[in-house]
């Protein structure tokens, strides 16, 4: 069995967590969230002589997608993201690039749907609709770990007020599809520090306020 490794970049103005995930022993990779520093991505895979085959974005907000396009024109793995996030990636408004001044637009390569799996090596990324933070935002599960995007963090959850966002979808989100899993189950969410699904059930007041809400 191949041994996975996580790298995790904390990139941008946004401080947006983007994870390079791979095998130690032929190298396959995938890259979770891109969102700035595109150079810092490169390196870090030119270093460890990855073979990247796939970049997903949790969502299609500007501070996951944001350097799709270099990392795409270097390495040709193709973009990846839910059906239902797949305009934001054209739509500088909707995907907030707008707000700091940039129109940002990407193509994506690959639409995703629930229960669809990203594979490297033997190791298989299955993908969670989540919803809640966009319509089409995912989580992606592999061993223990779930890359949650920006559904919930280690202290807190998702904006709910941006195009596309649901306060009730959130909360379903979370009751059904992650509470639903294991408790010692990691988190590795778009911002912030890793936690867990039980240290979130026992220690996130705004779970519990959106739960009862």
């Amino acid at each position: 069995m191949h041994k996975l490794e996580i790298k995790k970049f904390t990139l941008g103005y946004f401080a947006v967590n983007c994870y390079i995930a791979y095998t130690t022993d032929s190298k396959e990779a995938l890259i979770i969230d891109p969102g700035a520093e595109p150079q810092k991505i490169l390196d870090f895979i030119n270093e460890k002589k990855l073979k990247v085959k796939y970049i997903i974005n949790t969502h299609g907000h500007y501070d996951h997608i944001g350097a799709n396009n270099e990392i795409k024109s270097v390495l040709n793995a193709p973009i990846c993201i839910h059906t239902l996030d797949k305009e934001l990636l054209h739509s500088p408004m909707s995907n907030l690039s707008l707000l700091t001044g940039k129109l940002y637009k990407v193509n994506a390569d690959r639409v995703i749907e629930e229960d669809d799996e990203f594979k490297i090596d033997d190791k298989i990324f299955k993908i969670i609709h989540t919803p809640g933070h966009t319509r089409g935002s995912i989580s992606i599960m592999v061993d223990d770990i779930i890359f949650c995007g920006d559904l919930v963090f280690k202290d807190g959850i998702g904006r709910t007020d941006l195009f596309g966002g649901s306060s009730k979808d959130l909360a379903l989100s979370i009751k059904n599809k992650i509470f639903s899993i294991n408790d010692e189950v990691r988190l590795f969410p778009g911002h912030g520090p890793e936690t867990s699904i039980k240290d979130i059930k026992e220690n996130n007041y705004m779970i519990n306020y959106i739960l009862k809400s």
